[in-house]
């Protein structure tokens, strides 16, 4: 090959190469919405993953993060701005510098909003916070409920979940709530399992509110419905929990290695 024809055959590449435009960046969450915390409790980090149209992990990537509702003397550990690791993930942790706020009788809980950003999209997490009343500490201010004569009910009672591996079954419906009986939106709820997949059955929801797995919100009225997929081991028996309020962490086998005094179990 002489000369010429090597510069002729590197020009086409060069254009063939220039001719593919930049992927568009996407970000999507992964853990950290849909968080309820009891009074003087804290919140687990905000994971986010940017990758691009393809789904590939964009690492170097600069994250903005703005508490954009609520706020009430917090701030954000890890500053207004974060940058992607390899994975194309990075996080960010919203915490109070000072005291936690109170409530009262009629003030039981308390909603912040953070968003995260990329230059051409966003993403916004919702925090919830049970608030103490100063006049009566032990005033429980937000409950997780069963609703009447629902599965979770009958769940709790001791009927038993079943279906093959790879099916779904009934719907799961919880209930948060105010101790006034107000309905609490975008509160995360989730399906964890005492056993691992290779001893036992695994149950979790089918829902995916976000990009947050096995996770579904609570809608404007309180009430969030889970979709039980079944899959592990069959034919033997195992047991799973209820978790308000994790933000779709991945959970664990033993829920109360999460700290339970800031999430409810059921």
């Amino acid at each position: 090959m002489n000369k010429f024809t090597v510069m002729v055959l590197a020009a086409v590449l060069a254009g063939l190469f220039c001719a593919h435009p930049a992927s568009a960046q996407n970000i999507t969450k992964v853990s950290g919405d849909g968080q309820l915390i009891s009074p003087f409790g804290y919140f687990l980090p905000m994971w986010v993953q940017v990758t691009d149209s393809n789904g590939a992990p964009q690492p170097g990537v600069t994250v903005n993060w703005a508490i954009t509702a609520g706020g009430y003397g917090a701030q954000l550990l890890s500053g207004a701005a974060t940058t992607t690791a390899g994975d194309g993930t990075t996080f960010n942790t919203y915490y109070f510098g000072g005291y936690a706020p109170y409530g009262s009788s009629t003030l039981q809980y308390r909603q912040n909003t953070v968003t995260a950003s990329t230059a051409n999209m966003s993403v916004p997490f919702t925090l919830s916070q049970a608030l103490a009343d100063q006049n009566n500490q032990t005033f429980v201010p937000v409950s997780v409920y069963a609703p009447l004569n629902s599965l979770f009910q009958y769940l709790i009672g001791g009927q038993t979940l079943t279906g093959q591996a790879g099916t779904s079954g009934p719907p799961i419906q919880v209930y948060v709530a105010t101790s006034a009986g107000i309905g609490i939106a975008n509160v995360s709820v989730q399906l964890g399992n005492y056993q691992d997949a290779s001893v036992g059955p695994v149950v979790k929801c089918a829902e995916n509110s976000g990009g947050e797995l096995n996770t579904a919100m609570t809608d404007a009225t309180g009430m969030a419905t889970c979709t039980p997929v079944f899959s592990g081991l069959p034919n033997v028996q195992g047991q799973f929990y209820v978790l308000a309020g994790a933000g779709g962490v991945t959970l664990p086998l033993d829920p109360s290695t999460l700290g339970l005094d800031r999430k409810s179990v059921v």
